[in-house]
């Protein structure tokens, strides 16, 4: 550090550091300073602590394949979550799918499918909307639902129409 003379103004120094994504208890740093001709030693270390806020940014992503089907038929959702942290989501959940993600971890991201029988009874365009939460505190609110449109096309009516002469 230096010298520091007597009614030298202070000196600062500033650390920073990366938190553990999973931890939740308040962080504690001790400095201490040493000289050799203290005559004060008792004021040479200081404490401090800081607490540590969980905040999880959980989205949600969700897709429909094929995008265009005939009524009647098959189509799959493929639902993805995923967390921007900085924090552990804990006990993820998902609406669309009335399951649990369980905890997901900063930068990770799970997905589901689910495979339907499109009834429709109107061809038209049919929106599907997945949402997804979890305990821990910080979401924006904007990411945490997320649709998928399917197009239902009606199945052709076709006929086989023969016609023959009366008589051979």
């Amino acid at each position: 550090m230096g010298t520091l003379a007597p009614g030298d103004p202070p000196v600062t120094i500033t650390v920073s550091a990366q938190v553990d994504p999973e931890r939740t208890e308040p962080i504690t740093n001790t400095a201490e300073l040493t000289a050799d001709d203290d005559t004060n030693p008792a004021n040479n270390r200081g404490t401090d602590s800081v607490g540590v806020d969980e905040a999880a940014n959980v989205g949600v992503r969700k897709a429909a394949d094929p995008g265009s089907i005939l009524q009647g038929a098959q189509a799959t959702y493929t639902i993805e979550v995923f967390n921007e942290g900085p924090s552990v989501a804990c006990a993820l959940s998902g609406r669309d799918l009335r399951c649990a993600f369980g905890d997901l971890a900063p930068g990770a991201a799970g997905d589901r499918t689910v495979t339907v029988v499109v009834r429709g009874d109107e061809p038209g365009t049919t929106t599907n909307t997945a949402r997804v939460a979890t305990t821990t505190p910080g979401n924006r609110p904007d990411d945490v639902e997320a649709s998928a449109d399917l197009v239902v096309r009606p199945v052709p009516d076709l006929a086989v129409v023969t016609s023959a002469p009366a008589t051979v």
